[in-house]
C-alpha cells in the first residue's frame, strides 16, 4: 500500500517513493522528508508494510521475497509509466529501495537512489550474529544500540508489546534476505545514488559504505552527517539533506 504524503502540484511530477527502517510505519520517513514538501513537482508516496499502521489489520509478513513482489505489484499499478522516479530507503528501506531498481528498471524512466544508513548488500551483519538464536532480551539491546526508540516507548509495556513483534518480523526479513536473496556478487544499477549516513553510527564504517559506489553505473556521491543511525533527528542534518537532494538530482527548486 502506498501512502500519499504529498501531492505534486506541477505538471512536470517527480515521484519520491520513500520505505522506512525495521519496526517503522509508512509515516516513520516523515521527519527525512519534511523539508520537501515545498517543492511543487515532489509527489511523496510511502510504502506501507503488512501488519503496521493502516494495515494493522493484516498479519505480518518476514519474507523478503513476498514483500517485495507486492512492492513491485503495487508500484506498477499506482505509478505512471513515464514520471522521474527518486527511491528513498532509509535502513532496511534501502534493501527494498535497491533491490526493486535492481529488478524494475524501465529504460524510458528516470530512476534516482537514496539510500540512508545501510550498508551494501554484501555486508551480512545479522548472518555474523546468528539473529534466530538471540533471545529477546539481547534482541532488545540490540534494538536500543540503533537508537530509533524514544524513550517514552521504552518505558511503556503496553507500546513495547506492539512494536515488539514487528521489530522482530522484520529483523527475521532482513535475516532471510540476507541468507537467501542478496546476491553475493555486486550489480550494478542505471540510477544515481545518493548515500547518507550517521559519522556515529555504530553499525556502518565510513570503508564500508563506500562500497555502495560499486553498485551504479552512473553517479554516487556518499554524504557523511553529524549523528547515529537515525541522524535525521537533527533538523539541521535534514536543512542539509533537502540542498543535497535538490542539487545532486537536478531538482528545480521552484519554494511555494
Amino acid at each position: 500500500m502506498l501512502l500519499k504524503l504529498k501531492s505534486a502540484i506541477s505538471g512536470n511530477k517527480i515521484y519520491l517513493i520513500c520505505f522506512h527502517h525495521a519496526g517503522g510505519n509508512a509515516y516513520s520517513i516523515y521527519p527525512m522528508i519534511k523539508y520537501l514538501k515545498n517543492i511543487p513537482e515532489l509527489e511523496i508516496l510511502s510504502y506501507e508494510f503488512k501488519g503496521r499502521g493502516k494495515r494493522s489489520n493484516e498479519n505480518l509478513c518476514d519474507s523478503f521475497s513476498d514483500n517485495l513482489k507486492e512492492v513491485i505489484n503495487c508500484l506498477d499499478m499506482e505509478l505512471d509509466k513515464v514520471s522521474p522516479r527518486i527511491f528513498l530507503g532509509h535502513s532496511m528501506g534501502g534493501i527494498f529501495a535497491y533491490e526493486y531498481l535492481k529488478q524494475n528498471i524501465n529504460e524510458a524512466i528516470q530512476y534516482g537512489l537514496i539510500i540512508s544508513s545501510k550498508l551494501p548488500p554484501i555486508f551480512q551483519y545479522l548472518q555474523k550474529i546468528y539473529f534466530p538464536a538471540m533471545e529477546d532480551n539481547d534482541f532488545f539491546n540490540l534494538i536500543t544500540e540503533f537508537g530509533g526508540i524514544e524513550p517514552e516507548v521504552l518505558d511503556n509495556k503496553e507500546l513495547i508489546n506492539y512494536f515488539f513483534p514487528i521489530l522482530r518480523n522484520d529483523f527475521n526479513l532482513i535475516y532471510n534476505y540476507e541468507q537467501h536473496i542478496s546476491d553475493r556478487s555486486i550489480v550494478k544499477i542505471n540510477a544515481d545514488i545518493l548515500v547518507i549516513y550517521g559519522l556515529n553510527d555504530k553499525f556502518i564504517t565510513s570503508n564500508d559504505i563506500k562500497m555502495w559506489q560499486n553498485y551504479s553505473n552512473l553517479n554516487c556521491k556518499i554524504l557523511p552527517l553529524s549523528g547515529e543511525h537515525f541522524y535525521f533527528k537533527d533538523n539541521q542534518n535534514i536543512s542539509l539533506l533537502e540542498k543535497e537532494i535538490i542539487q545532486f538530482f537536478k531538482i528545480p527548486r521552484i519554494v511555494i
